[in-house]
């Protein structure tokens, strides 16, 4: 029960105030209900115990003590990982706002997270920022940290933990079974938790491809896959992998039957940017496409990069892209299978790629069949290699080993079949020099061998 105020026996005013007697006068004083004397000592007294110290006639200073130990606002984190669960002392009854609790969290979290005081139902956690759900690793086993009720969820209003912003180093969540995430469709949105197809409270699909990443970057994959389940159809901003710890792969999964209903659109720069980003990412089911205005990027459908990164592309539609289809550069790999569809013109109109090429491979790169299996092509309307491109692209020690499992609408394609140079090697396996799609006849130069 709250402290109120207890009025003097004998008056009818709950508020009326004490007044001290006056003999020379006859004014008789207030009589104090046995209430007014026990309930502020008790409430004292609560206060004190409540912060866990013992009541004592020796210490004068044990309220002020109990409010400076923080223990009236502090809980031990009971909890599950991602579930933080206070017992506060007193207990609380009802979260009102502006509320703040303090805790040493009891797990690292793996992704949104929700808190619980005194048993009442859990609330969502989120950044103070922007309200958006916590990252993996935001909340540490062993770090302190503050909750503060805004009336609707808790803000993790500080914490001494190192978390996984991105640009921020924290030790990575070690996978321990497949994850799975969802992107796009009914209700997507970046402030849910990406866990689930569909809206349920805070989980429900990602709205962009990106936040996935930036969800998952601080993952050890741990010899485990994640799954990353796209909508279809859509269409959905460029992407930029990052470096995954641990073995593993992450499946980016979109409409395997029919690419194109899946659409990943670079604007003003490639649709999908693999740079330096290690050997963990295979795409299948998506259309690329890259248009808008130059931004000192070669506006690629796929632009990869970099020693040691390896990208997986199966099943891939190439639309309208204003650099070349695939640029594979700086010592990078890829692996092509399954169908390859071409649904636009690799313009080559911008400083940075100023020749259009479907594949443009450069600078001790490869290219080759994805475990043996060949690709099928499929050229399905009028395009071709613009501004002096052409098919393929071979130069600077690279490797190409394109060949496929059969081609359809090979006169559609025009400009250079292939040109190979500066002791690059180019192989359609016997294929010979009309193996390419292309108007214009291959070029071999510079010790470039075309075989």
């Amino acid at each position: 029960m709250q402290l109120k105020y207890v009025a003097p026996y004998g008056v009818a005013d709950p508020d009326a105030p004490y007044i001290n007697g006056n003999p020379s006068t006859g004014t008789a004083g207030s009589i104090p209900p046995a209430a007014s004397l026990e309930n502020p000592q008790r409430e004292i007294v609560n206060l004190i115990t409540d912060a866990g110290l013992v009541p004592s006639d020796n210490d004068l200073h044990q309220v002020a003590k109990g409010v400076q130990s923080g223990r009236l606002i502090y809980g031990d984190d009971i909890g599950a990982a991602n579930q933080v669960s206070l017992a506060v002392q007193p207990p609380v009854t009802a979260l009102t706002k502006g509320m703040q609790f303090i805790t040493i969290f009891g797990h690292d979290n793996t992704g949104s997270s929700a808190a619980s005081i005194s048993g009442l139902p859990f609330v969502e956690i989120v950044h103070p920022t922007d309200r958006t759900p916590l990252l993996p690793l935001e909340l540490r086993a062993g770090s302190v940290g503050c909750l503060a009720f805004d009336g609707n969820k808790f803000q993790l209003a500080w914490s001494n933990a190192v978390g996984s912003a991105p640009g921020v180093t924290g030790a990575p969540v070690f996978l321990t079974a497949t994850l799975d995430y969802y992107v796009g469709g009914p209700g997507a949105d970046d402030l849910n938790d990406g866990t689930t197809a569909a809206v349920s409270g805070i989980h429900g699909p990602f709205a962009t491809l990106q936040k996935v990443m930036n969800t998952i970057a601080n993952y050890n994959l741990n010899g485990h896959n994640i799954n990353v389940h796209v909508f279809s159809p859509g269409t959905y901003d460029a992407l930029g992998l990052g470096q995954m710890a641990g073995s593993g792969t992450v499946y980016w999964v979109g409409d395997i039957a029919t690419p194109p209903n899946c659409v990943i659109n670079g604007n003003g720069k490639s649709a999908v940017g693999a740079q330096n980003c290690g050997n963990n990412h295979s795409m299948q089911g998506f259309q690329v496409q890259s248009d808008g205005t130059y931004t000192n990027e070669p506006m690629c459908g796929f632009n990869v990069s970099g020693t040691g990164t390896s990208l997986q592309l199966l099943d891939i539609s190439f639309g309208h892209c204003n650099g070349s289809h695939l640029g594979v550069t700086q010592a990078a790999v890829v692996s092509m299978g399954n169908k390859w569809i071409i649904n636009g013109n690799a313009r080559g109109a911008n400083p940075g790629m100023t020749s259009g090429w479907h594949i443009y491979l450069g600078t001790n790169s490869i290219i080759q069949p994805n475990g043996g299996q060949l690709p099928i092509l499929n050229i399905n309307g009028i395009y071709g290699g613009l501004n002096g491109g052409g098919f393929v692209n071979c130069y600077a020690l690279a490797f190409g080993e394109v060949w496929f499992n059969g081609m359809s609408g090979v006169s559609n394609w025009s400009g250079i079949k292939y040109q190979v140079q500066a002791n690059a090697i180019l192989t359609s396996h016997g294929g010979g020099a009309s193996y390419y799609p292309g108007s214009v006849a291959g070029i071999a130069a510079s010790g470039g061998q075309y075989f």
